[in-house]
């Protein structure tokens, strides 16, 4: 089921075009990485979903409601948590998690209250001020409120910063379970982040849409191989088998092949060129496909 759903949307600051044309879709049951350098439109895009930007052009669907229409109805469907999430400090943990709850539709009780506290790792905070909480307890509390409602999508702006190794670990397990009844949209710099939880990549720049990425894709790495001699074309589709070959090209007395995988690792590497009788001569360390793409993605349009 579709949760969200943008449909060509643009938007223009005077002169400048912030977003263009952007289309994509989040399902229940994953979590999509929108990606993108700075400036790219992210943040334009993310207030057009949410409902604090009216888009020039195109359309946006909330589980079927469009938050300039209808914004009430839209926003009810959204847990969102922005960058800086605004906080009340005087009010305790607890306070803040029972405001949102009252404000929404449904039977949400205490046990929902103290079953996301817990998921957040704040229940130890529940009556403290925010204001003598951490940066990272803040953030945590404020990612709870986001995820106590269920709603259909959850928007997460940055949701790591403040986080120590421990709650990111935490936070990445909540949103995995989120995302088992919401969809998940998370917009992010931290590129590892995106590979480790995120399911599919949307990757902005200048405001348009660039690339879709899926799985497959985004937790792919790039290898490079340099084999002695020369590589026929029953061996070159013999190494197909482990992964999309890149480029291969013979320099000399040496072939240099880049393949991009998935899981492959530098054991199949070997077995292969063993099995079809070549010396492997060196193996690169793979790099991060994701870093690869996007670095890729990002320069070809800043260079056309």
């Amino acid at each position: 089921m579709t949760v969200l759903t943008v449909d060509n949307v643009s938007k223009s600051y005077g002169q400048v075009s912030a977003v263009a044309d952007a289309t994509m879709i989040v399902g229940r049951g994953e979590v999509v990485a929108l990606l993108g350098p700075n400036g790219a439109g992210k943040t334009t895009l993310i207030r057009c979903i949410t409902g604090y930007h009216r888009p020039d052009r195109g359309s946006v669907r909330i589980s079927g409601h469009d938050p300039a229409e209808d914004p009430v109805r839209a926003r009810n469907q959204i847990g969102y948590v922005p960058e800086r999430m605004p906080l009340y400090p005087e009010l305790t943990a607890r306070e803040h998690l029972s405001l949102v709850m009252e404000s929404a539709a449904g039977d949400h009780g205490e046990a929902r209250l103290l079953e996301i506290a817990a998921q957040m790792l704040v229940d130890d905070q529940l009556d403290r001020p925010v204001s003598q909480l951490s940066k990272g307890y803040r953030q945590r509390v404020g990612i709870a409120m986001a995820l106590v409602r269920r709603p259909s999508l959850i928007v997460l702006d940055e949701p790591m910063n403040g986080l120590d190794p421990n709650q990111i670990v935490s936070a990445r397990e909540t949103f995995r379970s989120a995302a088992r009844e919401s969809g998940v949209l998370l917009s992010t710099h931290t590129l590892a982040e995106a590979a480790e939880l995120c399911d599919r990549a949307v990757i902005l720049n200048h405001g348009r849409v660039v690339a879709s990425l899926d799985r497959s894709e985004i937790r792919s790495s790039l290898t490079t191989l340099i084999v002695a001699g020369g590589v026929n074309d029953d061996s070159l589709a013999d190494l197909a088998k482990l992964g999309r070959i890149e480029r291969h090209e013979q320099k000399g007395s040496t072939t240099e092949i880049q393949i991009r995988s998935t899981g492959t690792g530098s054991v199949e590497y070997f077995d292969w060129a063993v099995r079809r009788g070549l010396r492997l001569e060196a193996l690169m360390p793979a790099s991060d496909g994701l870093r690869e793409l996007f670095a890729s993605l990002t320069r070809e349009l800043e260079e056309e």
